[in-house]
């Protein structure tokens, strides 16, 4: 111990918020303050303790903090501290000692040369131990979370040098962590912080025990009890929160959270709780009641602040009589709410005739029993915690000689037992133990089974002998619950004995006839099984069997192992410890692997199993035997020595009468049938096994399953980083339901799809995101975001797109397409952290924030492009949460540093804001945000419940869904089937299930909307199309049979179909072609090209034949505007040289032949041709000529007015009545609607010429097209003309 420099100090108290003066009004005590201990960060070898000489949160103080270096030979480190006022004494728990400290002279200026130290016990675990100090009995208590008990021992100088303690309470504890004490009412309270955590209290003894708190517990570390208004404070180091309760367990409350800090210790005085934060270095001065601060955060420059004790002679108030000094105790005195009571320390028994303790197997009642092949030696228990406990041998079997020593190796010794000189037959092969008489079993090299008493002495040999054996001994194992039965095995008649150790009646256990055991050792009694289990096997093919006590139902837990050369056995929690090829295996009683490591000591050959204690020893070629003791909690070293350095150890086993077996720990094994929490509850003493279930969910009447009542309607999602919960507020009556949650998933980002009933969300550090139903059934992944870890996100409703924001890896903005493909839009900048998304597509805009050197928040297209810093300035330091009401153009966001809510619009201006708590001394640490237009909620993170917010002036707040056991409070969903803050739509990406006319990706954008493909994949030129999707061909060639023999023509595709896989698209035929097919005129995109294209999809359109009497001669087509040459049958004459194939698909002119037979008979009957006869014929000819003129002008004059109709009437489209696309035009006629379905939607398609009307006459062709969507049909002329414009 060494004096330290002094340190100044500044500490100022909050009154009002700002910083007063002294407070010389105030009386106080002259010597008071707050002791606190320190561990210098720079030299974190020696602990050091300081006297804070006023009480924070009363006074203002600037001056000199004294304080005292703790030194030893090795490092020290204390973690906990308590003390008594009037004595000047005050007490420690050193880390690396590994004991309690007592300490004399105290006073607050810390004077080194007066102070004193000594060690009051030795033995404790390196855990997080606490101590308590009841100053009416002078006794301290402390907690031992791997010994997993809780001890009582006599501060009077006196008694510390006859070490003693007591045992107060040791059963049902899984990690007992914080204590505290309150002597004016006689109650002793402690957290054990085991799986199920809990807060129990007791009477100073450990009588009348009850279970206080079951809830809102994740891990309650210190506890202190405030004397004054009956009330005990405690921190939960991983909620990071400091709680209230009365001493029946009621009324807990939250005082406070601490955000990212690692809460250790806590002290009261008066109005105020002192809490250490060993993250930050700070301590914290906090009103017990509001939790604001009272005081500055203290910090001291280098050192980091642990225990804490108020020092004050008005917080250790006396009662009207020293009981105690009264009782004069013979070792403890405890203090009773009415007076108190004399107890022994362990290893005693109280006498009644003499009034004192007597000595009961005083220096051994809790051991580590130890032997080679000549000594049994035991350890004292607290050896496994402190290396000061040796080894004191009790028996030999060697004839006692006269300088036989009675101690043998201790730590600092080279000494072993005695090289054997008794016969190989009376050597030592095993031992076992029956804890409850005290007696040790033990086999020979003979093969007999020998007893005698623990405590004989080692000069007293005696020994009796059970049983002799018939077969080589391999194992023994005693029933510690339900038998006197003491089982052996023998390795070469492969069988299993047992022998009444009461009447020594024995009897080999008959395993049936196809049961043959195979060389059984380290045979272990499962009492609660009623079992035996063993190793058997020859070597490279071992394994671990277990049967019956009766020999049936024989089966094999784990096989196929290489060996095993040490096994033992967890009573409590069922399951094996076995070493195999230097490895440490944990396997459960069905076999289940439920770890294996490495063991960092090779040549590991004995194993022990106590508590949270692991130990083994191994063979090391310069040390010898060599015992290390592990932490089985934190899997780190607590203590490493040499046994011996030549004689083998062939046994260690635990002697304590309170061995944890399964009937003492319901809850142990298989979570004591509970479905979720299983607790061991005291009231009056009388333990029962209570069912309950986590936050959220209800018991149901079979008291072991667990429900949650989801609604599914009017509710708030909200995610709990503590309790690694998705919780369910219900907002129309403030109840709490959970999501099953069977994985322990941290939920990290959350989307809730109301129209399939799915959530979506993320985990903490998982690259994936996941969907499942409301209930948390039929889950599957939907998203691979590859390197990086997606944490908020937003969904277009549009496209089905999820936008999200990542954090811990290759940080960026993403969007993830319904079909799983992913896709960046940015990247994340230089010290740039990605926070909230919201999007929205109708305006194609989302928004973002960022926390950087300046934070800000951003808009930007959906694409990404065109990014804006709408919201920046000295307001913007952590923004969080965001959320866009669409019902009034609206945009929210919250700021978590600041604690502010603000409202603005979307270009980042006109803000108004609603919430601001800067600057309360009670930050909440505003999350996320979500709007049904009428309200706005946000999510606390650092209190213990969600906040709603009216979003109309004055702004009016409710707390909803309080609850102590709610967590961090993250991210939100709100979900209302009546709410009108609905996203609309994005009209450029609505069509075809929201990718518009793109083949993969649609993103909407503020012009429209931009069409995309994943990363590395280029988009074609066409705008839409990605390089890698298939398409079918735009045009299809086929040979097609003509009149003038085959000729191969271009069938071509719509141009506004994509041409997708699956995508249905109509066809044209080119000029003078007709389709083939009369309906359904649509072809399907398959894998291997259009389905139809093999058959032939157009054919000719042509005139038809002219008819009798005539044939066509020459090359013709007969198609439309084609003259044609003919001949007429004989016995007819041509009317005209040619015949013209008109737009109506009729022959021109009409009458083509005449029978010459009508000219022969007026020639006959004339007899030649008269002058008359010729001028009506020449009259004849003029008029012909003149008709022909006519036609010849008339055909002219309506093919100019056709073009003329078909240049300058554009088509007109406008919306049908059934909401298809409709057409007018001079050339078409309207014509029933289409009935095919998913066809492309554009305003028109092919020729649809159904009717076709032919120089006025209603001649009906067959239907050649249908237009897609269309109720118009098109004349064959105009169809014509359509055809050569397309041409042109």
């Amino acid at each position: 111990m060494e004096k330290v420099l002094f340190l100044v100090l500044w500490i100022c108290v909050f009154r009002e918020y700002s910083c007063q003066g002294d407070n010389s009004n105030v009386k106080l005590p002259k010597e008071r303050g707050l002791i606190v201990t320190l561990l210098d960060r720079n030299t974190p070898t020696h602990a050091v303790i300081r006297h804070i000489p006023i009480f924070l949160g009363y006074e203002n103080f600037n001056g000199s903090i004294p304080g005292i270096r703790i030194t030893s030979r090795g490092r020290t480190h204390v973690l906990s501290i308590d003390v008594d006022y009037r004595s000047k004494e005050f007490f420690m728990y050193d880390y690396h000692l590994g004991s309690i400290i007592m300490g004399t002279g105290y006073h607050k200026e810390l004077n080194a040369t007066n102070i004193d130290l000594h060690t009051l016990h030795m033995g404790v675990s390196k855990g997080t131990v606490q101590i308590a100090y009841d100053w009416l009995s002078k006794t301290v208590y402390w907690t031992d979370s791997l010994y997993r008990w809780i001890i009582a021992a006599p501060t009077d100088m006196g008694k510390i040098m006859n070490d003693y303690y007591k045992i107060i309470v040791d059963d049902h504890l899984d990690f007992p962590d914080g204590i505290a004490v309150d002597p004016k009412n006689g109650y002793l309270f402690w957290s054990d912080n085991g799986v199920h955590p809990k807060i129990e209290r007791s009477d100073l003894d450990g009588k009348n025990r009850h279970t206080i708190i079951t809830k809102h517990l994740k891990s309650p570390s210190s506890i202190k009890a405030d004397i004054f208004d009956k009330r005990i404070y405690w921190i939960d180091s991983l909620s990071e929160d400091i709680l209230s309760a009365t001493y029946e367990g009621r009324d807990i409350k939250m005082i406070a959270r601490i955000s990212r800090s690692v809460l250790f210790d806590i002290a009261i005085y008066k109005n105020v709780v002192y809490v250490s934060d060993i993250y930050n270095y700070d301590l914290y001065t906090l009103n017990k009641t509001t939790g604001r601060q009272q005081s500055t955060i203290v910090q001291i420059p280098d050192e980091t602040v642990y225990g804490l004790a108020v020092y004050g002679e008005e917080t250790q108030p006396l009662k009207d009589k020293d009981y105690c000094a009264i009782k004069n105790c013979d070792q403890l005195c405890i203090t009773e709410q009415s007076g108190a009571k004399c107890i022994c320390s362990e290893g005693y028994i109280f006498n009644t005739t003499t009034g004192l303790c007597q000595e009961s197997n005083a220096q051994f009642h809790k051991a580590v029993v130890f032997s080679n092949s000549t000594h049994i030696c035991l350890m004292d228990l607290r050896g496994l915690a402190h290396d000061a406990y040796g080894l004191v041998c009790r028996f030999n079997v060697l004839t006692p000689p006269s300088s036989a020593s009675t101690t043998s190796p201790v730590p600092s010794s080279t000494s072993s037992p005695s090289v054997p000189t008794a016969s190989p037959n009376d050597l030592i092969k095993m031992i076992e133990l029956d804890v409850d008489n005290r007696v040790i079993y033990f086999a020979t090299g003979d093969n007999k089974i020998y007893r005698r008493p623990v405590d004989l002495p080692i000069e007293n040999g005696a020994k009796e002998l059970i049983k002799d054996a018939p077969g080589i001994i391999s194992g023994l194992a005693y029933d510690l619950k339900y038998s006197p039965n003491l089982y052996w095995s023998e390795s070469d008649t492969n069988n299993i004995w047992y022998v009444d150790t009461s009447t020594l009646f024995s009897n080999r256990i008959f395993t049936g006839g196809q049961n043959t055991l195979v060389k059984p050792r380290d045979i272990i009694v499962l009492p609660n099984e009623r079992s035996l289990a063993w190793v058997a096997g020859n070597q490279g093919n071992v394994s671990i069997q277990m049967m019956t006590i009766t020999g049936q139902n024989l089966r094999t837990v784990k096989a196929n192992l290489p060996e095993v050369v040490s096994m033992v056995y967890d009573h409590e929690a069922r399951v094996f410890y076995f070493v195999s090829n230097n490895k440490l295996y944990k396997v459960a009683l069905n076999g289940t692997e439920i770890s294996q490591y490495p063991l960092e000591n090779p040549n590991v050959y004995l194993i022990l199993h106590y508590n949270n204690y692991l130990a083994w020893i191994y063979t090391n070629a310069a040390l010898g035997y060599v015992i290390k003791t592990k932490d089985l909690i934190t899997n780190t070293t607590v203590t490493h020595r040499i046994l011996s350095r030549t004689s083998l150890y062939n046994s260690m086993k635990v002697l304590d009468t309170n061995l944890k077996l399964p009937s003492s720990s319901p809850c142990a094994f298989m979570n004591g049938g509970c479905e979720q929490v299983c607790i061991p509850t005291y009231s009056g003493d009388i333990m029962t096994k209570v069912c309950d279930c986590s936050l959220g969910f209800k018991l149901e009447k079979d008291g072991l399953t667990c429900r949650s009542d989801l609604t599914m309607d009017n509710f708030l999602l909200v995610t709990d980083w503590t309790n690694t919960a998705l919780h369910q507020i219900d907002l129309s009556t403030g109840g709490i339901n959970s999501i099953y949650n069977k994985e322990n998933t941290i939920y990290v980002g959350m989307y809730y799809d109301a129209p399939a009933g799915r959530l979506i969300w993320t985990e903490y550090r998982r690259r994936f995101v996941y969907s499942s139903k409301l209930d948390g059934s039929y889950p599957r992944t939907i998203g691979d975001i590859g390197d990086a870890y997606p944490y908020r996100m937003d969904k277009d409703t549009t496209t089905g797109n999820l936008y999200y924001t990542t954090i811990g890896g290759n940080d960026h903005i993403g969007v993830l397409t319904p079909s799983g493909i992913n896709k960046v839009l940015r990247r994340k900048k230089a010290r740039e952290i990605l926070g909230d998304i919201v999007v929205h597509p109708e305006k194609g805009w989302m928004f973002y924030t960022i926390v950087a050197t300046v934070s800000y928040i951003a808009r930007a297209n959906m694409d990404g492009t065109n990014e804006r810093k709408i919201i920046i300035g000295n307001h913007v330091t952590v923004p969080d949460g965001l959320t866009i009401d669409f019902t009034n153009n609206t945009l929210y966001w919250s700021d978590a540093a600041n604690d502010t809510v603000q409202r603005c619009n979307f270009d980042g201006r006109e803000c108004v804001t609603l919430v601001n708590r800067t600057g309360t001394y009670k930050p909440e640490e505003i999350r996320d945000l979500v709007t049904d237009g009428e309200f706005l909620y946000y999510s606390s993170y650092l209190r213990d419940h969600v906040v709603r917010v009216d979003i109309k002036a004055p702004n009016v707040t409710k707390i909803v869904g309080q609850n102590p056991s709610l967590g961090k409070l993250d991210t939100m969903v709100l979900y209302r089937k009546t709410s009108k803050n609905i996203q609309p739509i994005n009209e450029a990406c609505k069509a075809r299930k929201g990718l518009g006319d793109c083949s993969t990706i649609c993103l909407p954008t503020e012009t429209g909307r931009t069409c995309s493909c994943e990363d590395g994949v280029q988009l074609k030129m066409d705008g839409k199309t990605c390089s890698h999707i298939y398409q079918c061909s735009d045009v299809i060639s086929q040979k097609i049979p003509t009149t003038r023999g085959k000729e191969t023509i271009d069938v071509v595709i719509n141009r506004t179909c994509n041409r997708y896989l699956n995508d249905t698209c109509s066809y044209s035929c080119p000029a003078f072609y007709i389709p083939t097919r009369t309906s359904k005129l649509i072809l399907k995109c398959t894998n291997v090209g259009w389905d139809r294209e093999t058959e032939p999809l157009c054919k000719e359109l042509v005139c038809p034949v002219p008819g009798s009497n005539i044939k066509i001669v020459g090359k013709c087509s007969m198609r439309p505007g084609d003259a044609c040459s003919f001949e007429c049958d004989s016995g007819h004459k041509k009317t005209t040289d040619k015949i013209l194939c008109d737009n109506n698909l009729n022959w021109s002119p009409k009458q083509k032949c005449m029978e010459s037979a009508t000219v022969s008979v007026s020639q006959a009957q004339s007899g030649g041709v008269p002058v008359g006869g010729v001028a009506a014929i020449v009259v004849v000819l003029v008029v012909i000529i003149i008709a022909l003129v006519v036609i010849v002008v008339f055909f002219l004059l309506r093919r100019r007015r056709t073009q003329r109709q078909s240049t300058s009437s554009a088509a007109q489209f406008h919306n049908g009545q059934d909401g298809s696309i409709a057409i007018e035009n001079p050339g078409y006629i309207p014509t029933e609607p289409s009935t095919t379905s998913n066809l492309d939607e554009h305003p028109y398609s092919t020729v649809d010429p159904s009717h076709v009307q032919l120089g006025g006459v209603a001649d009906k062709l067959p239907e050649v097209s249908h237009v897609t969507h269309d109720t118009a049909v098109l004349t064959l002329d105009s169809w014509m003309k359509e055809q050569r414009q397309k041409d042109n």
